[in-house]
Parts: C-alpha cells; sequence; structure tokens
C-alpha cells in the first residue's frame, strides 16, 4: 500500500474513534447550557479515557488528549472550546495534530491537520493529491514552479 494512503488511513482510524469515544461521553451534542467551566469539565474526563485509544493504537498524545487550549470563550450567547494535541507513535513518527471542538449546544468534533509534505514536481508544476496531472495544467496558476 502506498505509505501515504496509510497514513491517512491511521488518521480516519484515530479520527473515528476519538469521535466515537466523545459520543460515548458526551451523547450527540454538547449541552446547550454548558458554560466555559463545564466544557473544561468534560475536556477533563474526554482526557481521562484517552488512555485506552493510546494503548490500542501505539499513540503518543502531546500533550495528553484532548490537547492544550487557551480557554474557553462566549461567543454569540454560547461557550466553545478548542483543544488541540500533537500525535506520533511510540517512535516518535509524526502522525498529525488533532483538533477536538466542544461548543455548546452543538455537536462534538474531532479533526485532523495534515503534517504538510512536499509534492514532486512533474513538468515545471507540482502536482495535486487528487489530479494525475499537473496543477498548472488544471487551470491552477497559483502553482506554478519558477
Amino acid at each position: 500500500m502506498d505509505p501515504s494512503l496509510d497514513l491517512e488511513t491511521r488518521r480516519l482510524l484515530i479520527s473515528t474513534t476519538l469521535a466515537a469515544q466523545l459520543r460515548r461521553r458526551l451523547g450527540r451534542r454538547v449541552p446547550a447550557d454548558s458554560g466555559p467551566g463545564e466544557l473544561l469539565e468534560l475536556a477533563h474526563e474526554l482526557g481521562e479515557a484517552a488512555g485506552s485509544v493510546e494503548r490500542a493504537y501505539r499513540l503518543f498524545f502531546a500533550p495528553p488528549y484532548p490537547g492544550a487550549t487557551a480557554g474557553a470563550e462566549d461567543v454569540g450567547g454560547s461557550s466553545r472550546l478548542l483543544l488541540a494535541c500533537r500525535v506520533s507513535d511510540r517512535d516518535g513518527s509524526a502522525i498529525g495534530v488533532a483538533f477536538t471542538a466542544l461548543i455548546a449546544g452543538r455537536p462534538h468534533r474531532c479533526r485532523w491537520l495534515r503534517h504538510r509534505r512536499p509534492f514532486q514536481k512533474v513538468g515545471g508544476c507540482r502536482q495535486t493529491f487528487t489530479d494525475t496531472r499537473p496543477a498548472c495544467e488544471a487551470g491552477d496558476p497559483t502553482t506554478r514552479v519558477a
């Protein structure tokens, strides 16, 4: 299997597992009346159960899942909390950054930010993920390489 697809498959599996854990702990939505303090308590509860995910998939979360935050915010009459942590293999190979968003009254989210990697040059242009033709031939003039 292509190593990049293998990594994407692992990210999808980990993300799905974390999202399922969120659903088991919180139900389908974060309670609508949750204030900043309650969101921080929910995040702490999520961290207590993350050890099983780390052991099952041989991962390391830094800082520990669900990660670090700048604090809860009140926005538009509801509270939100965004957390992030780096995810790597036990051998230290980077997998990505896991973001968890807890927003009062909304479904919870767990998403990834991929580590950027360069694409091979083909005919003076860089390839895209989804197109086998160089991006500049596909109509994207911003990807031209001098």
